[in-house]
């Protein structure tokens, strides 16, 4: 959801979340990994939240805990329907198949301190893959779309995988 009043579902964010997924999937063949819907990763970002929304952040390992229900409630929907969308956005993206597919077994939603966190989980893949026909991987923090003639290295990691 955007950070701002509109109230509205960031479809813009959501690719970058598509990005991360693809790029999760990429770095560590075989390799889980997990994105946490509900958690900002910058104080100024959980104020933010905080102020829009009349929430009370928590923070936990350096992160800022916000829920997601804050979300759902902005768009009139109940916080199963507001999953729904996030597994049909999953669902219809350009993701791998076969990545979609783990994807989804793996999306599942948890309390922590009465907030909702949407957790998505990567499985390790043993294939490479894409999104939107491009290939990423994850660099520390940041997701980087690679250029074509470093998708052979990347694709050579899971030889053998």
């Amino acid at each position: 959801m955007r950070l701002d009043e509109s109230g509205k579902f960031d479809d813009g964010n959501f690719s970058s979340i598509l990005q991360t997924i693809c790029g999760m999937a990429n770095t560590v063949p075989r390799k889980d990994s997990f994105i946490y819907l509900g958690v900002a990763d910058k104080l100024k970002d959980a104020e933010r939240a905080k102020k829009l929304h009349k929430i009370e952040p928590v923070e936990f390992a350096g992160r800022y805990i916000v829920g997601v229900d804050h979300e759902a409630d902005r768009l009139s929907e109940t916080l199963d329907r507001y999953v729904e969308r996030i597994r049909n956005k999953i669902q219809d993206s350009s993701l791998s198949e076969y990545l979609v597919v783990s994807v989804l077994q793996r999306l599942d939603v948890f309390r922590y301190h009465n907030l909702h966190i949407v957790r998505i989980g990567v499985p390790g893949q043993s294939q490479l893959s894409f999104f939107d026909d491009e290939c990423y991987v994850r660099q520390a923090s940041s997701t980087i779309k690679l250029k074509n003639s470093q998708i052979p290295a990347v694709a050579a990691k899971f030889d053998g995988a």
